[in-house]
């Protein structure tokens, strides 16, 4: 199923872009010290599963981007102007 939702023309790097965002702002916030909010206290155990939100919302991003270069390389989907330009920048060699 994942690999269909890569298919999806509105956006399926948004989802994987947002745990990112989210296990990256979360990381840079318990990294100083020990964290609260009212009475739960954040550490280390915390900290180790917002990396791993991170790390996974870095993978499905990656997944998803390759998802759609095969779909438009195969002719499964329709060519992407707006994702092409970032060839320009970026190549995959």
């Amino acid at each position: 199923m994942d690999s269909l939702r890569s298919f999806d023309r509105r956006g399926g790097i948004s989802y994987p872009a947002g745990a990112s965002l989210i296990g990256f702002v979360l990381t840079v916030w318990l990294l100083p010290a020990k964290q609260s909010i009212g009475g739960l206290h954040l550490d280390v155990d915390t900290l180790v599963y917002v990396l791993g939100l991170l790390l996974i919302g870095v993978q499905s991003m990656i997944f998803a981007a390759c998802g759609k270069i095969y779909g438009i390389a195969s002719g499964l989907l329709p060519p992407d102007p707006k994702f092409q330009n970032n060839f320009n920048f970026f190549t995959l060699e």
